[in-house]
This record gives structure tokens, C-alpha cells and sequence, in this order.
């Protein structure tokens, strides 16, 4: 027999407009893993050796406990999740890999993902009507871009 249960505790997540007043260090609220769909402009992660230009239209796995500092010169918008997995194996894989991934929402899935993303993000709606197949959704997303991150560094 094989157990499946690799859970992932979503935090939290939604939509969020931010402008130049998001310039921030990390905090504790970024020891966590992040997805971001950047829907308009863009923002930038730093950590302490590189930085990450995050652009409009694009998918990333975001390695949050490697954040140092985050910036937007003018303004954004996103579709954000943060979630931490439950397996602590698992858990210390991930936090190998660097700050960011771009992810092609091809690789994922063979459905087209972006006609419906904003499906994939949880609202106000989702935390108080957490149906079955939103749920299941969800959890496939986040371990298909776990699968593919895991891959392309042979972790």
C-alpha cells in the first residue's frame, strides 16, 4: 500500500493591487512558499544575491524563507497563494530551491489553467464555501507546480 497523503496547508491568498508603497524587507509573514499570476505591471524579489523581475501574464513558484526584500517601482496586480506543505521531508526539499521559478502553465496541466486562474486563487468566497471539487482543484495545481519544481532542480 502507498500513502498519498501529501497535504499542503494553504495560509491564505486572493487578489491583491499593490503600487510603490509595497517596497518592503521580509517579515514573517514570507516564511512560506508563494505562487504569484502577475496580472499587470510587474515587482521585483531580491534575496542576497540576485533579483527577480516578476512580469504581467507569467506564473511563479516563489521560495519566500529565501526573500530579503521586495519592490514595485510603480505598480501591480496578482493572484498570490501561500501555502506551506505538511510533510516535513517535503518541506526541506523545497526550501532548497532559489527564491524564483517562472512556471509555464503548459507544463502543469493539459487543461489551458489561465482561462480560469483566478479559480485557482482562493477569495472571500472560497474560505467560507470550500466545495469538494474547488478543493481538489486546488490541491492538484499546487502539487503539479511542486512536481515540476522538484524536477527541474533533481531535488
Amino acid at each position: 500500500m502507498i500513502n498519498l497523503d501529501q497535504s499542503i496547508e494553504v495560509l491564505t491568498g486572493g487578489y491583491y493591487e499593490g503600487n510603490s508603497s509595497w517596497n518592503k524587507p521580509r517579515t514573517s509573514i514570507d516564511n512560506c512558499l508563494k505562487i504569484y499570476f502577475i496580472t499587470s505591471g510587474e515587482l521585483s524579489l531580491k534575496n542576497k544575491n540576485c533579483e527577480y523581475i516578476l512580469r504581467t501574464g507569467k506564473l511563479y513558484f516563489i521560495n519566500g524563507n529565501k526573500l530579503t526584500y521586495q519592490t514595485c517601482q510603480a505598480s501591480f496586480s496578482t493572484f498570490w497563494l501561500h501555502f506551506i506543505p505538511k510533510d516535513i521531508i517535503l518541506y526541506m526539499h523545497l526550501l532548497d530551491l532559489p527564491l524564483v521559478q517562472e512556471i509555464n502553465p503548459n507544463e502543469l496541466l493539459p487543461l489551458n489553467i489561465l482561462e480560469n486562474i483566478e479559480d485557482l486563487f482562493p477569495s472571500s468566497v472560497f474560505w467560507n464555501d470550500k466545495s469538494l471539487i474547488h478543493i481538489l482543484q486546488l490541491q492538484t495545481f499546487l502539487q503539479m507546480i511542486l512536481i515540476r519544481s522538484l524536477k527541474q532542480y533533481n531535488i
